[in-house]
């Protein structure tokens, strides 16, 4: 899966948005305008366990990713 590159000619609210609806993270409509940022902090938390999980970090250190790229790409959308 390819993300939009810096190229784009979008608002960064709207380019958040696409990157989490291409990672199926929903935004919420909430009362206090903070959706974006709650979704943000999901996608945020959820790289940071993937990163710091043990099993992830033996198979990029054996060099099998399983066909899905290292958590290393995905920090270079």
């Amino acid at each position: 899966m390819q993300f939009p590159g810096p190229e784009i000619d979008m608002d960064p609210n709207c380019y958040a948005r696409v990157i989490l609806s291409m990672l199926d993270i929903p935004v919420h409509k909430l009362a206090n305008n903070k959706s974006l940022i709650e979704s943000l902090h999901v996608l945020f938390t959820l790289f940071s366990e993937f990163r710091q999980n043990q099993h992830f970090k033996n198979q990029e250190a054996n060099g099998n990713a399983g066909g899905m790229g290292t958590t290393t790409d995905i920090a270079h959308f």
